[in-house]
């Protein structure tokens, strides 16, 4: 289930980079929640989705970022879209979403609901992601960013 804009505001005003709570425990069982999100992901697809399961991104409100797989990208940018997981409350959003279908998108949320993540649409943080002002505390900042 998708959360509101209102209820999201509500999870990291501060731009805390991890919950209340989050211990190596934690951080494990997220590490190998988003290991199972891309192997699903790549049962769906058929093709390979690629994450490094960084040493914890310093600074970062961000735990991971699953790479989608070229043919499910069109169109042109500097930026290649992902799948970018938040430290926070198992969420999730696909950045630069105009450079994959609806029909991707949709996918990649079935799959997310069946692993227990929940999407954002980049569309409710008010711009694109390739366009938008970096490290501002904004709420995409507070859940997605480096701080």
């Amino acid at each position: 289930m998708r959360p509101s804009k209102e209820d999201l505001e509500l999870v990291n005003p501060r731009c805390d980079y991890y919950p209340a709570g989050t211990n190596e425990a934690s951080l494990q069982k997220l590490r190998a929640d988003i290991i199972e999100f891309g192997r699903e992901l790549t049962q769906e697809f058929g093709a390979q989705f690629h994450y490094f399961l960084h040493e914890w991104n310093q600074d970062a409100t961000y735990a991971e970022d699953i790479c989608l797989p070229d043919h499910l990208i069109t169109g042109d940018s500097e930026i290649p879209p992902s799948i970018r997981v938040s430290n926070h409350r198992r969420l999730y959003v696909i950045t630069v979403l105009r450079r994959i279908s609806p029909e991707t998108e949709a996918r990649i949320e079935r799959v997310a609901e069946n692993v227990g993540f929940a999407y954002t649409p980049e569309g409710l943080f008010g711009e694109p992601f390739e366009t938008r002002e970096r490290h501002n505390g904004d709420l995409f900042t507070q859940l997605y960013d480096y701080v």
